[in-house]
């Protein structure tokens, strides 16, 4: 799967049908399969987020893309992709009531097997907390440096830079001579100078301190910390990402005399490779939505034909305790009959239908049925060169020929990235990552990794290395970087205190 991006905006169906005929999208292409798109639509919808699918299945791509715009897809027998909103599927041909003559013999039972009302989700990976939540919850760790921290220095970090000892997701308290400071995320721009602040990006083990460059004499507004000094002793409070965690959806149900026990019945369900809070709720929340109710199944024969496993029944039977209720049909089984039955028929169908399923979705049943038989979907892996440009100092034009990197793992370069505390100043930054083996890596690219003239604050481009072809890098290959001004103005100035990154899936 080399799928580029698809942006916010994108029709759902146009990204369906790319995948069928743009080599570069999928390869081979769908369409080369022997799969049709004859039932997807025209439009199915703009996407509401970017979708970035690097290294994903097909399958997981479709996925995405039905669930941000509220819809459905799967492959019939005749080899043809359907894709089909939620408002717009259909329920079964007929429906069940004490006045219809089309069902016999019904009968309904129920069970508390697979019930519950409390469900825990636990993923395998580092998930990092929910969105619209007040404040991140946790143990915070503590810890105490001097400055300067000699593991920095060792890695050539600038000199107030801090490395803890576990990623931070969150600073809860920062203190130097123990004087609490303030401290700032590194995506909060402008109106804040991030010379003049104590910063982190979340999910980095890293911490700089004010004016790490000794630049801009203080006052300089806004004056929000004191330079940091040699034997300054720092002291950071902050949160990790939680090796596990778990989410409980749903009330326990409250035993009505205090005597038949708790109400709660438990269940946890194991996910692999899920990093979001949010995910997670999702899923214990799905899992609920299907199994948070008292199971009952009905069974009934009829010889009308239609019913099909996965579709939605209505029925509305009192004596069966199922009034105005839908159901989901589980199993159909057809005998054929000695002469002609009602409706024209010579099958007498008997069905089963449960109430615990998902009965917004009922086509989706098929897609869950396949997965069963997958092997779960493997992690995302990535090796990430790194070298760090012009610390406490100017990046010269040139070859930097310190911290040559060597391929640790063969695999495809998808994402270069580059983060500068002071950008270039009066002229264009144009930097390139050069292969021993392959030569120029970024700048012979149809998009270059350029920083422009102007940028006198933090700055962060991407470039996704997948056009018009993947690159691949091989194991002890040795990549260096070089850097190259250009349109120059009156009075230029070069770019200090920088970092640049690529990262190589494998």
């Amino acid at each position: 799967m080399l799928a580029p991006a698809y942006v916010a905006g994108t029709d759902a169906a146009d990204v369906i049908r790319d995948l069928f005929t743009n080599p570069a999208s999928c390869n081979p292409p769908l369409s080369l399969e022997g799969i049709t798109t004859n039932n997807v639509p025209a439009s199915l919808g703009a996407l509401s987020t970017d979708i970035l699918p690097h290294l994903w299945t097909v399958t997981k791509l479709l996925d995405s893309l039905m669930d941000d715009v509220a819809g459905v897809w799967w492959v019939d027998t005749t080899a043809d992709l359907n894709a089909v909103l939620l408002p717009d599927i259909g329920s079964a041909p007929f429906t069940l009531a004490m006045n219809t003559p089309n069902f016999r013999k019904a009968s309904m039972t129920t069970s508390l097997l697979d019930y519950r009302t409390k469900q825990y989700a636990l993923s395998d990976r580092n998930v990092t907390p929910a969105s619209g939540t007040t404040g991140i919850t946790g143990t915070p760790i503590v810890e105490t440096w001097v400055l300067p921290q000699q593991l920095a220095q060792d890695l050539g970090y600038l000199s107030d830079a801090i490395i803890t000892n576990f990623n931070i997701l969150k600073v809860t308290g920062l203190k130097v001579n123990g004087v609490e400071q303030p401290v700032y995320v590194q995506t909060q721009f402008p109106p804040i100078n991030l010379r003049h602040v104590w910063f982190y990006a979340p999910n980095t083990p890293y911490l700089t301190g004010p004016n790490a460059q000794n630049q801009n004499p203080f006052p300089d507004p806004p004056a929000t910390s004191s330079d940091p000094s040699p034997g300054d002793v720092i002291e950071i409070s902050y949160i990790a990402p939680q090796q596990q965690s778990q989410v409980v959806v749903g009330d326990p149900l409250a035993p009505a005399h205090g005597t038949c026990g708790s109400g709660v019945y438990e269940a946890v369900e194991q996910v692999k490779g899920i990093t979001s809070q949010d995910d997670l709720n999702a899923i214990a929340a799905a899992i609920l939505a299907r199994s948070g109710s008292i199971p009952k199944q009905l069974q009934f024969e009829t010889d009308r034909p239609g019913l099909q496993v996965g579709q939605k029944l209505h029925v509305d039977l009192p004596p069966l305790d199922l009034a105005n209720t839908d159901l989901m049909i589980t199993s159909v089984d057809g005998q054929i009959q000695t002469g002609i039955l009602e409706f024209a028929s010579r099958i007498r169908w008997h069905v089963k239908a449960t109430n615990t399923a998902d009965l917004g979705n009922w086509k989706k049943w098929f897609e869950r049925l396949i997965r069963r038989t997958e092997n779960a979907p493997p992690l995302d892996r990535y090796e990430e060169a790194g070298w760090i440009l012009a610390p406490s100092g100017s990046l010269s034009e040139g070859t930097v020929t310190t911290n040559p990197y060597v391929i640790r793992n063969t695999g495809r370069a998808f994402l270069a990235y580059a983060i500068f505390l002071d950008g270039p100043v009066d002229q264009n930054l144009t930097l390139d990552i050069v292969s021993a083996a392959q030569g120029s890596l970024l700048s012979s690219g149809p998009t270059p990794l350029v920083i422009p003239a102007g940028s006198n604050s933090l700055v962060k481009i991407t470039q996704f290395l997948n056009d018009p072809a993947p690159l691949y890098l091989y194991r002890d290959d040795t990549l260096t970087v070089t850097a190259t001004y250009s349109n120059p103005g009156a009075d230029p100035s070069p770019a200090a205190n920088g970092t640049l990154g690529l990262r190589i899936a494998y």
